[in-house]
């Protein structure tokens, strides 16, 4: 009989959070037991609220009046499984679990619908972790960001999209980049080479007058497991800085 319960824990759990937005995100980002973990606090908790349902119901006998209605069909069929009351009791109470998890998934999905509580849910994990919160936020407001990698090239961008917590954790960003240089090996100060901003205004692909190209076509792709190092880029501040180099050195 413990098996059955946890079972229907674990199902139910598992129904309720590929529905319901913000614990499918987690649950897709989850490995090992903290998945198992996660799955089974959402069933112990539907489980809970399935046993008071269960609890009303039986109380002022709701399925004796609605048995009632099908004459004696149903309760004929159920006397000719061989099942004792208890055991019908548990079946039924298994069926309401599963009838929960699923409802209530299925309400919760369509309510997160809406892009804002859907964003809302992606900020809230993403601030967890600081890479991820500044690719975020450089994706909503078009900030751009300054990307290290290990090899020391550098782009200066700004990133695509949110982040895919769908499918579980990305391996990788996408940038629209707007330079490009590489990091000295002496003393890592950043240096640029390509200007994709100036070739960008140049050819008209910004307004979109260009006859072949696009700004995806420039879309540059990182493994994440590249990056050395990711960070808020102002333009302005890096001449500043690069000029007072200079003065120090001159």
């Amino acid at each position: 009989m413990g098996v059955l319960f946890i079972a229907v824990i674990l199902v139910s759990g598992f129904i309720f959070t590929n529905k319901y937005p913000p614990a499918r995100f987690r649950q897709k980002r989850s490995t090992g037991w903290d998945a198992y973990f996660h799955v089974a606090q959402w069933g112990t908790v539907i489980a809970i609220a399935s046993s008071f349902l269960y609890f009303l119901i039986d109380k002022f006998d709701v399925v004796s009046v609605i048995l009632g209605w099908f004459s004696e069909t149903v309760p004929s069929l159920l006397k000719g499984t061989g099942l004792n009351n208890l055991e019908i009791k548990i079946g039924f109470w298994v069926l309401l679990t599963l009838l929960i998890a699923y409802l209530v998934g299925v309400y919760m999905d369509r309510r997160y619908q809406d892009p804002r509580l859907l964003f809302q849910i992606i900020a809230e994990i993403a601030s967890k972790d600081h890479m991820e919160a500044i690719i975020l936020d450089s994706s909503s407001t078009q900030a751009t960001v300054l990307i290290s990698l290990s090899t020391r090239k550098c782009y200066v961008g700004i990133c695509y999209g949110d982040l895919s917590y769908e499918n579980g954790e990305s391996s990788s960003l996408a940038i629209l980049p707007m330079l490009s240089g590489y990091r000295d090996k002496d003393n890592l100060g950043v240096e640029f080479q390509s200007n994709y901003y100036s070739h960008y205004e140049e050819n008209g692909i910004i307004e979109g007058k260009h006859e072949k190209l696009t700004l995806d076509h420039f879309k540059v792709v990182i493994n994440k497991a590249d990056i050395e190092t990711i960070s808020y880029f102002d333009l302005e501040t890096y001449t500043k800085f690069k000029q007072r180099e200079r003065q120090s050195t001159s």
